[in-house]
């Protein structure tokens, strides 16, 4: 899942004027473009993505990001004991 939402990128754009409304608040917007997110989630369309969609695979993702950290906090608990004992068995 990581994989997937680095292959995605995140874009600075404007709406075209056609598609601007009265208080202009169509310049400088920043997300997704809905044919990236389509292309690799296969989700959505190559005009619209849904706003839930997006989040979950960032909560998947995140619960991947979780899993990786206690893996890397319980390999390196494993680690300092190793190095614990190795020195216990020096000083003997």
């Amino acid at each position: 899942m990581l994989e997937k939402v680095s292959n995605i990128s995140v874009n600075t754009y404007d709406f075209r004027p056609e598609y601007c409304d009265e208080d202009n608040k169509c310049k400088n917007k920043i997300g997704l473009i809905a044919e990236d997110f389509h292309r690799v989630f296969g989700r959505g369309s190559e005009k619209e993505i849904r706003g839930q969609e997006v989040q979950m695979a960032l909560w998947l993702a995140v619960q991947e990001l979780i899993k990786e950290n206690q893996q890397l906090k319980r390999n390196d608990e494993e680690t300092q004991q190793d190095l614990i004992c190795k020195e216990q068995q020096i000083l003997k």
